[in-house]
């Protein structure tokens, strides 16, 4: 793995460490400022389609300026919600912040290019999967360390400490070297080609829909749940989220591995 995607794995780390803190018990503490469950069923799911709305224009700017700069606005954007969400006085004012931290995942695809132009000669299944690996690896002990926070402290300061991690986050992205030199301009396509493209690839982007809803309710829903049986919030946050976080890692690593043992350029 070559030191730029070092930095970006440990980045990825860093970002995992802070979203780790709250994001599973997230909905729980919507619910602590005063939201029904019907409002947070709605803002999440809002939420989740600006997430994927983002995706597009976040590919159109990776395909046309340098990734790194694309990196840092999704970072700096990211770290910006965080604090707002933690500032947050009421649910009303909690609504726009998680709206505009969802929004930041628009660099995601940035940061899949920049992987791709800094791995080199190395293997793509396996160096962005173990990439990907280090945001779940920073997850695993902070459901546990988020959840005796709030604890102690008050959900609202788990926001305020990942923002903070998010600023370190964001100047190990600084230190990442530009690769915008080896950025190949595509020639433009008309809208109708690139979908005319994409056409074969329908029914496994259906199926994929399907599989990351189901993903969705066993992600947001059951720490609700476990409140209203009585479960102390740092146990939620501790079974619940460490245990996706150690299942995302080895997932992520097991099919690197497979992939990349199969010589195949992509999973």
């Amino acid at each position: 793995m070559s030191r730029d995607n070092k930095l970006v794995t440990l980045a990825l780390f860093l970002w995992g460490g802070g979203e780790g803190l709250f994001i599973y018990i997230q909905s729980l503490y919507m619910q602590q400022l005063g939201a029904s469950p019907e409002e947070i069923g709605g803002v999440l799911a809002l939420a989740s389609v600006l997430a994927a709305c983002a995706f597009i224009p976040g590919g159109w700017l990776a395909d046309r300026f340098d990734t790194k700069k694309v990196m840092i606005g999704g970072w700096a954007l990211g770290g910006v919600a965080s604090l707002w969400m933690g500032l947050a006085s009421g649910w009303q004012a909690f609504i726009p912040a998680i709206l505009l931290y969802n929004i930041s995942a628009y660099c995601i695809p940035a940061i899949n290019s920049y992987i791709v132009e800094a791995s080199g000669d190395a293997p793509l299944e396996h160096t962005i999967t173990l990439t990907f690996a280090g945001y779940a690896a920073g997850s695993i002990l902070a459901p546990f360390v988020g959840g005796r926070l709030a604890e102690a402290v008050g959900t609202r300061w788990l926001y305020l400490v990942a923002a903070g991690i998010f600023l370190i986050s964001l100047l190990t992205v600084l230190k990442v070297n530009s690769h915008a030199a080896h950025h190949r301009a595509h020639p433009a396509r008309s809208l109708r080609e690139q979908v005319r493209q994409l056409a074969p690839a329908v029914g496994f982007f259906a199926r994929m829909g399907f599989v990351f809803a189901a993903l969705m309710v066993g992600w947001t829903l059951p720490a609700n749940y476990l409140g209203g049986l009585g479960w102390r919030l740092g146990d939620v946050n501790t079974w619940g989220g460490t245990a996706q976080a150690v299942g995302m890692m080895l997932l992520a690593i097991g099919l690197g591995r497979l992939g990349a043992g199969r010589r195949r350029r992509g999973l």
